[in-house]
C-alpha cells in the first residue's frame, strides 16, 4: 500500500512501520522511542537481535537527545557530509532504548539527504530505519520493491528510485582511531581531508586491502595467535554496525566472481554483470547463451544504483547464476570498495560466520 506523507506521518506516530525512502535505500521506519514500533521492525524483516540499527535524524538538535559527548569531529563532518551518505557510531545517550543498539553502547546516526525522509523526520523525530527488505535479501532501491518484498504488510512512502542506491559509509567516532566500519560512496581519502587525521578500517583478514596494503603470510604460532587478536578486535569493532554480521544482501541466485573459463563453461542460466571501461561490450542487456550480459561501461556510479536490481532482476527471471566480473586491485576508488563489499557478502554461503568488509 503506497501512502501520503501525511499518511506516514500518522502510522509512524500510532507505532507502526513505515517504509521510507532515502538517497541511499529505502529504511523501514520506526519511532527510535516506540520500543515496541522497533521490535515490530525486527519481527516484520526476520532480523537478529543483536544487529544495531541506524538512527535517522533531520536536524543537528535532534542528536543532543540520541549520543552523549559528541565529538568535536560531528560538527566537520555534518558540514561536509550531512545530509548525506555518511553514518557515525557515537557514544549512546541513556534515552535510546537498547532495542535500537542491540545492547550496546554506542549508536549509529545519520542524516538521510532525500526531502519526503526529511519532511517526514521534521514531524516525527528520529526514526529507526534498517533497510526495508527481508533480512539477508537485496535491500530495497524503489517503492516496488518494498512492496514485492512485504505484499501489502507494510506501507510504503514512495519517493522514487534512490539516487545512491548503496547503504552509506558507516565511520566509528566512539574511539581513536576513527574507524570506517561499512565503505560506501564517501571513502577513507574524503574523511582523511576532512578530519586531518587517520581514518583505519578493521585490520582483519576478510577486510578488503586499499592500495599499498598486503596480507601478511604468518608462519609460526605466534603470529598466528597475534593474528587472530587482530581479527577478533576487527570484528568486535564492526557489531557497532548494522550490515557487517550475517549474510547480507543476497538474491536466490548464486553470485560468483566471473573468471574468463567461467564465460565458457558456466551452463544454468546465467546474468553476467560487466563494469570495466575496456569491456567488449556495449551499455545495454545482449544475449548471452542461456543469459544476458549487462556491462556499466566504467560508470561505477550507475553500478551502485543498478546492483540490488540487477540482484532481483535475476530472481524475477529465473537466473540461477549471477557472474561478476572481480575488481582489479589494488582498489582506490571508494563505489568500487563499497560495490566489492556488498557483493562479496551475497557470495558468502555461511550465515554463521560473522561478516567483515569482505
Amino acid at each position: 500500500m503506497i501512502v501520503t506523507l501525511s499518511q506516514a506521518v500518522e502510522q509512524i506516530l500510532s507505532g507502526e512501520p513505515v517504509a521510507i525512502p532515502t538517497e541511499t535505500v529505502y529504511g523501514l521506519a520506526a519511532s527510535l522511542f516506540h520500543p515496541d514500533a522497533i521490535q515490530k521492525t525486527f519481527r516484520i524483516k526476520g532480523r537478529p537481535a543483536d544487529n544495531p540499527l541506524i538512527v535517522h535524524i533531520s536536524d543537528l538538535q535532534m542528536l543532543e537527545h540520541i549520543a552523549d559527548n559528541i565529538p568535536d569531529e560531528v560538527a566537520q563532518l555534518a558540514r561536509n557530509f550531512w545530509p548525506g551518505a555518511l553514518t557515525l557510531v557515537l557514544p549512546k545517550n541513556s534515552k535510546v532504548p537498547d532495542h535500537a543498539t542491540a545492547g550496546l553502547d554506542t549508536v549509529a546516526v545519520r542524516m538521510p539527504a532525500h526531502p519526503l525522509a526529511l519532511q517526514l523526520i521534521s514531524v516525527t523525530g528520529p526514526l529507526t530505519a534498517p533497510s526495508a527488505n527481508r533480512s539477508g535479501k537485496p535491500s530495497p532501491t524503489s517503492a516496488q520493491h518494498v512492496l514485492d518484498d512485504f505484499k501489502g504488510l507494510v506501507p510504503v512512502l514512495d519517493g522514487g528510485i534512490c539516487s545512491i542506491g548503496l547503504e552509506s559509509t558507516v565511520l566509528d567516532l566512539s574511539q581513536k582511531p576513527f574507524t570506517i566500519l561499512r565503505p560506501g560512496m564517501i571513502g577513507v581519502a574524503e574523511l582523511r581531508q576532512v578530519l586531518k587525521c587517520d581514518v583505519t578500517m578493521p585490520h582483519n583478514h576478510k577486510v578488503v586491502r586499499l592500495a599499498n596494503e598486503t596480507e601478511t603470510d604468518f608462519e609460526n604460532k605466534d603470529e598466528k595467535d597475534e593474528k587472530q587478536k587482530i581479527d577478533k578486535h576487527g570484528i568486535d569493532k564492526l557489531r557497532k554496525s548494522p550490515g557487517t554480521r550475517y549474510k547480507h544482501y543476497a538474491p536466490l541466485a548464486r553470485v560468483l566472481w566471473a573468471s574468463s573459463e567461467s564465460y565458457r563453461t558456466h551452463h544454468s542460466r546465467v546474468l553476467v554483470i560487466r563494469h570495466l571501461a575496456q569491456t567488449k561490450f556495449g551499455t545495454e542487456i545482449h544475449t548471452y547463451d542461456q543469459g544476458h550480459v549487462y556491462s556499466f561501461h566504467g560508470d561505477y556510479e550507475q553500478f551502485a544504483t543498478q546492483l540490488y536490481e540487477l540482484f532481483r532482476r535475476a530472481d524475477r527471471e529465473g537466473y540461477q547464476t549471477i557472474l561478476i566480473e572481480p575488481f582489479p586491485e589494488p582498489i582506490t576508488n571508494p563505489v568500487c570498495l563499497a560495490l566489492k563489499n556488498r557483493i562479496e557478502h551475497a557470495i558468502s554461503q555461511d550465515s554463521n560466520l560473522p561478516e567483515t568488509l569482505s
